[in-house]
């Protein structure tokens, strides 16, 4: 279960809530959320406001999720001048060592694309990251950014394979991470 907390909204708007499920396009679900003076999402029952069980009810956002899946949502004015964007992975795919942590993040609903992500590491240095899945071995050197991150958009799944695991390894001068995920049939099974 779910709570949206904003700062900054201006307390005189209206919004739509939005919802991006993988593999499909931005829907939404929601309108006339606001935010009340704690900076909670909520249905205030004002005219032109949703109502919910009373005044400023919260607006619960109840999800399930598969194993690195990213639950995306949006809150947007109705005017469309004011808006904000959430990403929240309720069940994490990562790996840490030291201060370096490695995530997968899933592109597609059985994850044969996916997003590696990196943080912690030394900023701008370069890493050896090793990839290997559906038989194929790889080694990559990218540039970690200013704030210590880095991230790769992979499609792991190739002719003949239509599951498997994939590994990725990257490695700095401080750590070196390792995560491995199951991607395809089977890897989409509700936390």
């Amino acid at each position: 279960m779910y709570n949206i907390l904003g700062k900054g909204f201006p307390a005189d708007k209206t919004y739509d809530l939005w919802f991006w499920t993988l593999s499909k396009k931005p829907t939404k679900t929601m309108s006339g959320v606001s935010f009340d003076k704690r900076g909670l999402l909520v249905c205030s029952g004002k005219p032109g406001s949703c109502k919910g069980e009373g005044p400023d009810a919260p607006i619960n956002i109840k999800a399930t999720a598969t194993l690195g899946e990213p639950k995306r949502l949006g809150v947007v004015s109705a005017d469309g001048k004011v808006a904000a964007f959430i990403e929240a992975v309720p069940f994490p795919v990562q790996s840490q060592d030291k201060n370096c942590r490695l995530s997968i993040v899933r592109l597609t609903t059985l994850a044969d694309s996916l997003e590696v992500r990196g943080n912690g590491f030394t900023p701008h240095e370069t890493l050896t990251v090793k990839e290997s899945f559906s038989g194929h071995d790889l080694v990559k050197n990218p540039t970690v950014a200013a704030d210590g991150t880095w991230h790769d958009a992979v499609a792991v799944k190739e002719p003949g394979w239509d599951s498997g695991t994939a590994t990725f390894n990257a490695a700095g001068k401080a750590c070196s991470v390792t995560v491995s995920f199951h991607w395809g049939a089977g890897s989409n099974q509700q936390q």
